[in-house]
């Protein structure tokens, strides 16, 4: 399994290599586009100061659109790869880049470890195994080589759901609080892991969840679903400040506003990007529904299926959909149902490496507007 996901990510930096010779730019730079930018930002710079962006007439963007929990650990990673690896040198861009990368594709090979454990007593040491490579395999897991936050998030989500599957519920919470801190997702997964310690309370054969543990589980939880909107708020000193922030960008804090819009709008001049993003929340859609009545999975994995791309409906539709909803697992369960041998298994991961390939070409390589891949 691991060497499953290095030669995937070999793979994607292969052709990564090739999209950036052809547009002519380098391997870094194209590794390090879109919101890689912002990170590097703020693991230079941390956050601008409230009062300077204040005085703005206009939304400015800054930093504050990012939780800090990603780029604060590739800062603390920058320090010895500097001084082992780059050379006792001042602090630069060139070790901040190399350390968000290092903390992004190492978290996502543990995160794929750490969901075959979580799935070993569900689906057995095979089906654990398939499922985790069909995941690092998925359709925007190129993103695993760029400076995002997608390898740190998925771990501590795969860790929480070790945690359920192992009926540590608080300690489930606990690692949604932290994904909090990495990336502004996570309140489907609050939701969903409330729902389930109650489901767990109310109906388990097995040892008893007490009521003061999904109490406690789900006062957590609830705090993580709103815990950077709050910090923001109280460092801003005044409520609703992330929406502020996020309006530099366009967007709105109205449901569902931003993806009507962008629906009625069409795909501009994204044609293919707009398609390939609106046919995988489509299909990611479909299978988190048809999750929810696979019984064989924990309650709080079924649930956060459908839950995650009605979140990104509800927040905005946008390019980005496709590497948002990597944190779902609806779609690597429905694919691996159709793993019926070897055959069958060489030929979908041929398939996802073609998939994989022309998300690097569309998004990275061919999306040289505003939107993030």
């Amino acid at each position: 399994m691991v060497l499953g996901y290095l030669l995937f990510r070999i793979w994607d930096l292969a052709i990564f290599w090739w999209v950036a010779r052809d547009t002519g730019r380098t391997l870094v730079q194209i590794l390090m586009s879109w919101d890689s930018g912002w990170y590097l930002n703020a693991a230079r710079n941390g956050y601008p100061d409230i009062e300077a962006i204040g005085t703005s007439d206009e939304p400015v963007q800054t930093t504050w659109a990012w939780p800090p929990l990603y780029w604060m650990t590739a800062r603390a990673v920058s320090y010895p790869l500097q001084v082992l690896v780059l050379g006792p040198l001042e602090q630069d861009s060139h070790s901040l880049s190399a350390s968000l990368v290092l903390v992004n594709v190492t978290c996502g090979l543990l995160a794929a470890v750490v969901l075959y454990l979580a799935m070993r007593p569900v689906c057995g040491p095979a089906g654990a195994a398939i499922l985790a490579l069909l995941w690092a395999a998925g359709p925007a897991s190129p993103i695993f080589v760029m400076a995002y936050t997608e390898g740190l998030m998925s771990l501590l989500l795969f860790a929480a759901l070790w945690a359920v599957v192992h009926g540590r519920w608080v300690g489930a919470s606990l690692l949604i609080l932290g994904a909090a801190l990495v990336k502004s997702s996570s309140p489907p997964f609050a939701l969903a892991l409330i729902i389930a310690v109650w489901i767990a309370h109310l109906t388990s054969r097995g040892p008893a969840v007490s009521r003061s543990r999904a109490v406690v589980t789900s006062a957590i939880a609830a705090l993580a679903a709103i815990a950077w909107p709050l910090i923001v708020a109280i460092s801003f000193g005044r409520t609703g400040a992330l929406a502020e922030v996020h309006a530099a960008w366009g967007r709105t804090s109205i449901p569902f506003r931003d993806t009507l819009a962008a629906l009625a709008s069409g795909p501009g001049n994204y044609l293919a990007q707009w398609y390939f993003s609106v046919v995988v929340v489509g299909i990611v859609s479909v299978t988190g529904i048809l999750l929810v009545r696979d019984r064989r999975y924990p309650w709080y994995l079924r649930l956060s299926g459908p839950l995650l791309p009605a979140f990104v409906l509800f927040m905005s539709i946008s390019l980005s959909a496709p590497r948002l909803l990597l944190l779902d697992l609806s779609l690597p369960v429905f694919e691996k149902k159709m793993v019926k041998g070897l055959a069958s298994f060489v030929v979908l991961m041929l398939i996802l490496a073609v998939v994989r390939s022309l998300w690097i070409i569309l998004f990275p390589g061919g999306v040289t507007g505003d939107p993030a891949p």
